[in-house]
């Protein structure tokens, strides 16, 4: 029995979802105006784990998303899981946001899933049509041409906003409603727990890909 603990700060969202045996139970996903992670997290995990009739203490593992994204909400969600981790001695399977919203997409062309990484630049992650990796987690700076020898291709996350405009000359698809949230990592966390790819809590980081930079006054 893997009973799993779902979480998904790497944006703006703050979502918590729990699984059993690969099947999801129970998801809650808050989106504010800022990062509402520190203040609304730990409640949301409580509140996932009663509605679902279970205990904290029968958890098998927790999973993270776990960058490139947001450098407070990717510090707030590991430090979370950790915490829960030590506790209650379970692992952490450790997981690529951007891997995990090209995942769940049912494409029949290349997809690509793009995060604000401010000013012109995103964290992006490409697929083909058969869910093969073309183009590794990396952040890129933005232009009209950026990415043009995979064209066409679907592009996804808050990051193709960005260039839905300087592209639009382009065959690129844009899906504007797509939303990343802790349910998309039910298969992939349950495929690695049943393989006991698990990350070591002392030595796992968040995956930022740039440095943290200050911003004067």
């Amino acid at each position: 029995m893997s009973l799993i603990l779902h979480i998904e700060t790497a944006t703006k969202i703050c979502s918590v979802a729990l699984s059993e045996n690969g099947i999801l139970l129970n998801e809650l996903t808050e989106v504010g105006d800022g990062f509402i992670h520190g203040e609304r997290l730990t409640i949301l995990i409580q509140k996932v784990i009663g509605k679902a009739g279970k205990k904290i203490t029968s958890l098998s593992a927790i999973s993270i998303s776990n960058g490139p994204g947001s450098y407070t909400g990717l510090r707030i969600g590991l430090s979370t899981a950790k915490g829960i981790a030590f506790a209650l001695n379970c692992p952490i399977i450790n997981l690529n946001t951007l891997e995990i919203m090209v995942s769940t997409v049912q494409n029949e062309q290349k997809v690509f899933a793009m995060l604000d990484a401010r000013r012109m630049e995103v964290y992006a992650c490409g697929i083909n049509e058969m869910k093969e990796e073309i183009f590794a987690t990396a952040p890129i700076i933005l232009d009209s041409s950026s990415l043009s020898e995979f064209d066409p291709f679907l592009c996804i996350g808050d990051g193709a906003l960005k260039v839905k405009e300087i592209w639009k000359h382009r065959n690129i698809e844009f899906r504007e409603d797509f939303q990343v949230s802790s349910a998309m990592q039910v298969e992939m966390a349950y495929k690695r727990f049943c393989n006991k790819e698990f990350a070591n809590p002392a030595s796992l980081t968040p995956n930022y890909l740039k440095e943290f930079q200050f911003t004067s006054k």
